[in-house]
C-alpha cells in the first residue's frame, strides 16, 4: 500500500513507500519544465536523503519516500522558484519509521544493492538475494481493472499474484504497448501523458506491495525516443526517479541499448538518462543498460552502472565466461532469453534456468509466449511469434518448475558456487556442451546433464572425506538419493548413469556444504489458484533436499498474517475455497522448528453457476499460425490438441508438421486437414481444410540455376528453408538457418557443424563467392567453404569472428561439383544463418 500523507497520519513501516501532496500557489506555462522541487529527509540517525519532487498535472507536485532507517524522520522542501509558497516548505514535517511487521522479505531485509566485487544482488542488510524474474515486456498495456478469462477479475493483479505464489522474486518489464498511446515525452512530460503514467503508478504500487523487485526500463521504448537536448534529458531521468524511485526497484534504462540495437537515437542519450537516474537516486538502486552482446559494454565504465541485463540467447559458456572474467567484477543475469513457446520448448526453457546460473549468472529472467507479449486474444496479440492465450502462457509447465529452480539454489549457500565454464579442474565433461559444473572448493558440487547420458564423466579435486550424493529432478523438484556415503579414490569419483535421458542435476554435498533441512509447500499440478465455489486443492509438505515429513502442522491466514475468510485448511493439508481473495498457508514442524508458506489465490467464489464450458469450437489461421477460437470466448480452458492428415482426415502426413500451439511447418505442397481438439473434457473438435503452397524459389544467378540445396536441419517453422539460400534475396532474414537449438546439443560446434550442401546441376568453374548474413549481432561467425570437384572435398576459404554481413571471397579458379558450408559457431541465438549465396566465374564476374 502507498500511503499518502495525512495529519493523523505520522508513522510508516521502514522501506515502505509514503507519499505527500503540495499545492503550487503558482502557474506555469511548462510546469514539467519550469518548476524543480526538491525534498530533503533526515534521519535519526544524522543521514541525509534528497528526493525529487514529480510535477503530476495542475497544480498538483508530489513527493514519494521510502525510509530506511527506524526512528524519527524531518522533511523540507525547496523549489527553484523561491515565491510559490506552496512548493517550499521552510518549517520541517516529522514522522516516524518502525519497523515493518508483514511478510515480505524484500522489507524485512531492505532495497537492492550491489557489493564491490560481488557477482549476486543482496538486500540492504547483506543478506545474498535470489533474482527470479519473470518477462513482461508490455506493462503499460496489461489489463488492470479487468480480464478476458472468466473467474479473473484483474488480469495484471492476477498475474502479479500467480507469479508471487510461485516463488518469482522479480518482475521485469518495458514500456512496450500493443494498443493505445505511449508516453510520447519527446517535449517533456505534459498532462496528455498523466493517465498513462497514474496507470503506471498503481501497477508500481502494486507489484511492490507484493513483495516484488520491479526491473524497470524508464520512460518509453528505446526506438521511440527522439530527444537529444541534455537539458530535457536529464529533466527526464530526475522524473523517472522522482515518480518511481522510492519503490524496490531495478534500473535497467531502455531496451536493447548497448550496443544500438535499432540504429535510431544513438545511446549517448540514453547514457544522459542514466546518469540522472543515477544522480537523483538517493538509495542508489542498482542500474545497467539492457542488453550486452559481449563483455565489451560500452556502459561498463558508465556512472552507476553496477550490473549487466544480458541477452544470452545461446547462454554459451564461452559467452557467459566473457563477462566472469571481464574487466571489473560485477553481477551479470541472463535477463532476456528465447521464451517458452516462442521457437524455445519446455525442456529449453526449464533447463536454460539451470544452465545460467552454473554459467555465473546468479538469477535468471524467464519469460513465456503470452505473456511477455502479452497476447490477450485472436483479436489482440502480438504478432511476434505464435498466438498464445496470456492465461495459457502463465500456465506453461517451465513456469511451474521455476518454483524448483528457486527451492533447489535456495537449498544451498548458491552464492559461494562457481562456474567452471569448460575447465576441467572439477570434472573432467566441463568441456561438453551439455555438461556444467559448479564447485564450492571441494566442499560442495553442482553438476548440470543434458544430454542422454553422463558416460563415465568424474568429479575431481574432491577432499579425503565422506560425501552424500543425489540426482534432482528438475521437473518435479525431487531428489533421488545415491547410495552411499561415496568415498572418492585419489581426489575422484566416477558419476553412476543418470536416472532417465532426460535432464537432471547432480548434487553432490560434504559435511562443509553448510545445508540446512528446509520445508516446502507443493500442490497438484503446481496450481497456485482454486477456480470455483467450494472446490479444493490438496497440498503436501515436503523435506529438501530430501526426507519424511510427519505431522506437518497446517494453517492459512490472509497476506498480512490476519484472520481469512478466504479459505480453511484441514490437518492433511486439503485447502478448501470460501471466498475470494488471496491466502497465505503455513506449514510447521514444531519439533523441528522448521516451517513453509506459500500463497495461494481463490477465484469465481461469487459465481452460483459452474463455471461455463466450452459449447463449440472453430479453427481460424493468419498465415502459417492456426488457432481455435471458443464459444463463449471467455471459456476459462482453452487448450487443444492438434493434429494434421491428408485431405481424408485419417491417413498420417508427412506433408506438414503442426507444433503444439498451432503453427504449421510446410515441408510439401498439397492439400490437407488441421484438426484440433479441445482438452476440457467436453470431446468437442473441429477442422480446417488447407491447400499447402508449393515452395518456388526463382534462382538469378546463372551459375546456381538448377542447383539443389539442402542442409543438416531447417527453421522451416519460420519458413526458413535451404532452397531460399540460392534464390538471390539479400535482405535481412531471408535464405535458410539451421532449426532453433533446443538444447546446447545442437547448436553449431567444431564437433558438431550444422551445413548448407549446394549440389549445382553440373561441373562448373568458380573463382569468387559472396556469403550474405544478417546485422544486428546475427552474423554467421565461424564458417569453412569447402569444395567438391567430384573426387575430394577441399577447403576454399575459413572464415573466423566474422561480424560482416557480406563476405565476399575470392580464389584461384576452380572446377566445381558441389559446394558446402560448414558452420561452426552460428549467431547469438545459437543459429547458424546465411541469407543468400551468389558464385561466378570468368564470364559472370
Amino acid at each position: 500500500m502507498q500511503l499518502r500523507w495525512e495529519s493523523a497520519t505520522r508513522e510508516v513501516e521502514q522501506w515502505r513507500c509514503m507519499e505527500w501532496e503540495l499545492m503550487s500557489t503558482a502557474s506555469y506555462g511548462d510546469p514539467f519544465a519550469e518548476a524543480e522541487v526538491t525534498a530533503t529527509f533526515r534521519g535519526p540517525d544524522g543521514s541525509v536523503l534528497v528526493r525529487p519532487a514529480f510535477w503530476d498535472g495542475e497544480a498538483s507536485w508530489k513527493i514519494r519516500f521510502a525510509p530506511n532507517v527506524i526512528g524519527k524522520w524531518s522533511l523540507t522542501v525547496t523549489c527553484n522558484d523561491k515565491h510559490n509558497a506552496g512548493l517550499n516548505v521552510d518549517v520541517p514535517w516529522s514522522f516516524n519509521c518502525v519497523p515493518y511487521t508483514g511478510v515480505w522479505e524484500l522489507y524485512r531485509r531492505g532495497f537492492l544493492r550491489v557489493v564491490q566485487g560481488d557477482r549476486y544482488f543482496t538486500y540492504a542488510d547483506g543478506t545474498p538475494f535470489f533474482y527470479l524474474g519473470d518477462t513482461h515486456w508490455f506493462l503499460p498495456s496489461e489489463a488492470e481493472g479487468r480480464s478476458n478469462v472468466v473467474g479473473v477479475v484483474s488480469q495484471f493483479h492476477h498475474m502479479v499474484d500467480h507469479r508471487v505464489s510461485q516463488g518469482f522474486t522479480v518482475y521485469q518489464s518495458e514500456p512496450l504497448v500493443t494498443s493505445g498511446p505511449h508516453l510520447d515525452c519527446d517535449q517533456g512530460i505534459r498532462e496528455s501523458s498523466l493517465e498513462l503514467l497514474r496507470n503506471l503508478d498503481r501497477k508500481f504500487a502494486y507489484i511492490a506491495d507484493c513483495g516484488l523487485v520491479h526491473a524497470n526500463a524508464a520512460l518509453t521504448f528505446s526506438s521511440m525516443l527522439q530527444v537529444t537536448d541534455s537539458s530535457l534529458l536529464a529533466k527526464l531521468g530526475r522524473y523517472w526517479v522522482a515518480r518511481y524511485g522510492a519503490y524496490p526497484v531495478l534500473w535497467t534504462v531502455a531496451q536493447e541499448i548497448d550496443p544500438d540495437f535499432y540504429n535510431q537515437l544513438d545511446p549517448k542519450y540514453w547514457k544522459q538518462i542514466g546518469r540522472a537516474i543515477h544522480r537523483h537516486d538517493c538509495y542508489k538502486h542498482p542500474m545497467t543498460a539492457h542488453m550486452q552482446y559481449n563483455a565489451s559494454s560500452g556502459w561498463a565504465n558508465e556512472e552507476g552502472h553496477n550490473w549487466f541485463a544480458l541477452q544470452p540467447l545461446d547462454l554459451s559458456k564461452d559467452y557467459m565466461e566473457s563477462f566472469w572474467q571481464g574487466e571489473g567484477t560485477k553481477p551479470y543475469l541472463a535477463y532476456e532469453t528465447r521464451y517458452e513457446h516462442n521457437n524455445q520448448p519446455t525442456v529449453g526453457a526449464r533447463t536454460a534456468a539451470y544452465r545460467a546460473v552454473l554459467n555465473g549468472s546468479y538469477g535468471y529472467g524467464y519469460g513465456v509466449q503470452g505473456v511477455w507479449a502479452l497476447n490477450n486474444s485472436p483479436e489482440d496479440w502480438f504478432h511476434y511469434g505464435p498466438y498464445y492465450r496470456w492465461f495459457d502462457g502463465l500456465n506453461a509447465e517451465a513456469g511451474k518448475q521455476m518454483t524448483y529452480f528457486r527451492e533447489f539454489f535456495e537449498s544451498l549457500q548458491w552464492w559461494r558456487l562457481k562456474p567452471c565454464f569448460r575447465n576441467t579442474e572439477y570434472g573432467d565433461f566441463c568441456e561438453s556442451l551439455d555438461s556444467f559444473l559448479m564447485v564450492d572448493g571441494d566442499r560442495t558440487y553442482v553438476a548440470l546433464f543434458t544430454g542422454d547420458d553422463v558416460n563415465g564423466a568424474v568429479l575431481k579435486q574432491m577432499a579425503a572425506i565422506p560425501y552424500e550424493a543425489s540426482w534432482y529432478d528438475p521437473r518435479t523438484g525431487l531428489y533421488k538419493a545415491i547410495p552411499g556415503p561415496i568415498y572418492p579414490e585419489n581426489g575422484q569419483w566416477v558419476i553412476p548413469p543418470k536416472p532417465d535421458k532426460q535432464d537432471w542435476l547432480l548434487l553432490v554435498v560434504s559435511d562443509a556444504s553448510g545445508i540446512q533441512p528446509r520445508l516446502a509447500i507443493r500442490s497438484e499440478d503446481q496450481a497456485t489458484i482454486i477456480f470455483g465455489k467450494d472446490r479444493i486443492l490438496r497440498l503436501i509438505a515436503v523435506m529438501l533436499p530430501g526426507g519424511e515429513v510427519i505431522h506437518p502442522v497446517w494453517g492459512v491466514t490472509n497476506l498480512d498474517g490476519g484472520p481469512t475468510i478466504a479459505a480453511d485448511v484441514d490437518a492433511q493439508g486439503v485447502l478448501m475455497a470460501r471466498a475470494n481473495g488471496n491466502v497465505r498457508v503455513t506449514v510447521e514442524l514444531a519439533d523441528r522448528g522448521l516451517a513453509a508458506s506459500r500463497t495461494f489465490i481463490i477465484a469465481a467464489q461469487d459465481r452460483r453457476e459452474p463455471m461455463q464450458a466450452a459449447q463449440s469450437i472453430s479453427i481460424d489461421r493468419e498465415g502459417g499460425q492456426f488457432f481455435v477460437r471458443f464459444s463463449p470466448p471467455n471459456t476459462h480452458d482453452q487448450r487443444v490438441v492438434w493434429s494434421v492428415f491428408e485431405q481424408d482426415g485419417r491417413t498420417s502426413t508427412d506433408k506438414v508438421y503442426i507444433s503444439p500451439y498451432g503453427v504449421l511447418s510446410c515441408m510439401e505442397g498439397g492439400p490437407v486437414k488441421v484438426v484440433a481438439a479441445a482438452m476440457d473434457g467436453s470431446g468437442l473438435t473441429a477442422d480446417y481444410d488447407y491447400d499447402v503452397p508449393n515452395h518456388y524459389d526463382e534462382i538469378v544467378n546463372p551459375l546456381l540455376r538448377g542447383a539443389v540445396a539442402s542442409a543438416s536441419s531447417s527453421d522451416w517453422v519460420n519458413g526458413y528453408r535451404p532452397s531460399r539460400a540460392i534464390a538471390s534475396e539479400r535482405g535481412n532474414f531471408t535464405g535458410w538457418t539451421t532449426k532453433v537449438p533446443e538444447h546446447d546439443g545442437e547448436l553449431p560446434s567444431p564437433e558438431r557443424p550444422q551445413w548448407l550442401a549446394i549440389a549445382l546441376q553440373k561441373p562448373t568453374v568458380i573463382k569468387r563467392l559472396d556469403l550474405y548474413t544478417t546485422g544486428a549481432g546475427l552474423q554467421l561467425r565461424d564458417f569453412d567453404i569447402e569444395n567438391w570437384d567430384g573426387e575430394q572435398w577441399s577447403v576454399l576459404a575459413e572464415v573466423r569472428d566474422n561480424n560482416l554481413t557480406e563476405v565476399i571471397l575470392t580464389f584461384a579458379p576452380v572446377s566445381s561439383v558441389q559446394l558446402r558450408i560448414l558452420c561452426y559457431k552460428g549467431d547469438m541465438m545459437g543459429i547458424a544463418r546465411i541469407g543468400a549465396i551468389e558464385i561466378y566465374g570468368e564470364e559472370t564476374m
